[in-house]
């Protein structure tokens, strides 16, 4: 994000966010008959990188606590034998309809996208040590969930740098994204994947503006937070930024009154600091326009100077290498700016998807003549996690990202329309997908949900098919629905909702956690990608039982999205060409793609044992029969997926019904090579 959009209202902030207030703050308790339970813990004596505040910061908030209302389970310093009883307790006090309310203060780490909260007797050297000396954070929101909380706040000071993290690979910097789920509101003490600072005071600069601001009457949660967000982000310079993640429904307030009005005599801003906060922000930005923001607001300030040599040309000796976005400054031989943008993937590194964005970017540089580059990055390698990179691009942390439409479902349930709902839909096959997108009004609905639906300034374009999304591995035969029920299976998005239709327990958890769960027997069946994706990841050792199709095998869809800002700036010529390269790379990496598949399921078959076998047909009905009632009832509430999906209704009954009479691809296909039913 430019600097003057981050620091432009700085003074206003300092004004009006954290001016004491006019009222009296009176000590008002909950509202009549509201039951306030919160868990508060406190680690700071690791025996690894001890903290100076975080017992401090458990005694504040508790005491706060209690004066607003809230009955409190303190935890200070809590050893991993102590994390059970503390959630047990938790849970023994939360009643439906009640407000719960999780703090903590501490280490944190992220292991493959999960939050961990290491306890103070952590020994932590290897990943296997994180999930025994640790509490996880979605166990905190599980319990919220069964108690069926009317509202569940978490706030987590927990992005402290630390010594647990540097062990071992599977661990990130700083904390994941949580999916927050329906009625919570999460607060993170500093952007997923920074740290925050453990405070020069009695506690942290997080929890230290809380405190502050939680006191004020009549003030909405939503309010607090943003108030708190800017005086952290002032008084760190800009290098702490708080993230909050969810929403709730109506409104909460931790002390009830008249939200209080800005002081008449509330103190002077001081300018100079302002100015100073505002170029520290910028000073090693390579945005040109950073410093021309800089040079509007203070045309004659203390680094006026330094800005405009910024701007300035270099000098022609010095020939400098064109690799960052102060190159916008320079034209190259088509008068466009040359530009590097960071683009990241929700893949591995590993993944065949992530050689799509790899090649995506090696097209746009050689036909643009280099004037534009991709730095392409995997998951976790600059923004933590893969559900981070939607909210990222949407703030300008990164220029764009690679992804699947699909995993933004949470947002809005149409975005798994745009990459490939269950049974297409309407037996939409990627190729009709592709072409419904590209020719058909497709994309233009699609950058209208992002933009006017969900309010992300995105500009998303269809990307990568992956045909072969096989049904999944077994740990055992499935001949029918029946069969199909009384097993637990690793499933995500709306696919996930569709299997729990069909009365089985889905089991979500990141891609690197499948085999462990297997082997301890968590999980008796997985759907992962099939084909090469499945041999990579090591599917083959689990079962022998392999079931296709899938009911997302039809038209499953990637995509490659850019930010508003960013398509704008590239203009019209290179905007036809990454929409060539994209059109041309759904092609020549595809049919790479499919020989692939192939060769893996071939390898799978004859050289693992692995039993390629056909979905039974009363599941595949089942599942459709479920999704169909799924999304009816997704039309009845929310008109834009209804639009989205009658669009593609009509679409498939022009290119999808005549098939039924002349799909003589499939017809031979099953007869020559049809498997044992």
């Amino acid at each position: 994000m430019a600097g003057w959009r981050r620091w432009a209202g700085l003074a206003l902030a300092w004004t009006l966010l954290l001016a004491p207030p006019v009222l009296a703050q009176r000590n008002l308790p909950a509202q009549p008959g509201e039951q306030r339970v919160a868990l508060v813990i406190g680690n700071a004596a690791y025996e690894r990188g001890p903290l100076r505040n975080p017992v401090n910061d458990a005694r504040a908030i508790s005491e706060r606590l209690q004066a607003l209302g809230f009955t409190v389970i303190r935890r200070e310093n809590m050893k991993a034998k102590e994390v059970g009883s503390a959630l047990r307790e938790f849970r023994s006090l939360l009643n439906a309809g009640a407000t719960a309310l999780f703090f903590y203060s501490g280490h944190g780490l992220q292991v493959r996208g999960v939050n961990y909260l290491p306890t103070v007797d952590a020994d932590i050297d290897a990943e296997e040590d994180v999930y025994l000396q640790s509490l996880d954070v979605s166990k905190v929101l599980e319990l919220m969930d069964e108690a069926k909380t009317r509202v569940n706040l978490v706030f987590l000071d927990a992005c402290r740098d630390n010594p647990f993290a540097r062990k071992f690979r599977s661990a990130s910097r700083g904390l994941a994204r949580l999916d927050a789920p329906s009625g919570t509101l999460i607060s993170f003490a500093t952007r997923p994947g920074s740290v925050a600072s453990d405070g020069e005071g009695r506690n942290g600069l997080y929890t230290e503006h809380l405190l502050k601001h939680m006191e004020q009457p009549g003030l909405p949660i939503e309010q607090v937070l943003k108030r708190v967000g800017a005086a952290v982000k002032l008084a760190s310079r800009g290098r702490q930024e708080p993230w909050t993640e969810g929403l709730i429904e109506g409104e909460f307030y931790f002390r009830a009154g008249t939200a209080p009005a800005a002081s008449a005599t509330a103190p002077a801003v001081d300018s100079s600091a302002v100015e100073l906060s505002f170029w520290d922000s910028i000073k090693t930005s390579t945005n040109p326009n950073d410093f021309k923001a800089y040079l509007d607001q203070y045309p004659d300030g203390r680094f006026a100077a330094l800005a405009r040599n910024r701007l300035a040309p270099p000098a022609a000796s010095a020939a400098p290498a064109v690799t960052t976005q102060i190159a916008a400054a320079v034209p190259s031989s088509s008068g466009l700016p040359r530009r590097t943008l960071k683009v990241q993937s929700t893949w591995p590194s590993s993944l065949t998807f992530q050689d799509h964005l790899r090649f995506v970017a090696q097209e746009i540089e050689k036909a643009t003549g280099g004037e534009v580059k991709l730095e392409v990055f995997a998951i976790n390698q600059y923004v933590p996690g893969a559900f981070e990179v939607f909210d990222a691009t949407a703030k300008g942390v990164l220029d764009g990202f690679h992804a699947w439409p699909g995993y933004w479902s949470g947002k809005n349930k149409a975005a798994v329309l745009f990459g490939g709902a269950p049974g297409g839909p309407f037996g939409l096959q990627d190729t009709d997908l592709f072409s419904w997108l590209w020719d058909a009004g497709g994309q233009e609905l699609w950058q209208e949900l992002y933009q006017q639906q969900i309010k992300a300034p995105l500009v998303p374009l269809p990307a990568h098919p992956m045909k072969g999304v096989t049904f999944g591995w077994f740990k055992r035969p499935i001949n029918n629905l029946a069969d199909f029920k009384r097993m637990k299976c690793h499933q995500t998005g709306t696919t996930a909702e569709v299997f729990q239709r069909m009365g089985m327990k889905p089991v979500q958890m990141p891609g690197g956690e499948i085999i462990p769960a297997a082997q301890r027997g968590v999980i008796d069946c997985v759907t992962w990608a099939g084909g090469v994706e499945d041999l990579r990841l090591g599917l083959h050792s689990l079962w022998k039982y392999h079931y296709q199709p899938g009911i997302d095998s039809n038209s499953w869809m990637g995509e490659f999205t850019l930010s508003a800002n960013i398509w704008n700036a590239l203009g019209p010529a290179h905007q036809r060409t990454v929409r060539a390269v994209l059109r041309d790379a759904y092609g020549t990496w595809g049919r790479k793609f499919q020989q692939a598949q192939a060769e893996a399921m071939r390898e799978m078959e004859e050289k693992h044992g692995v039993l390629m076998l056909w979905t039974p047909p009363s599941i595949l009905i089942g599942a459709m029969q479920a999704w169909d009632a799924i999304a009816s009832e997704e039309s009845a509430r929310n008109p834009f997926f209804a639009r989205v999906y009658e669009v593609q209704r009509e679409f498939a009954r022009k290119h999808v019904a005549s098939r039924t009479l002349t799909g003589a691809a499939t017809y031979l296909a099953r007869y020559y090579w049809r498997k044992k039913e």
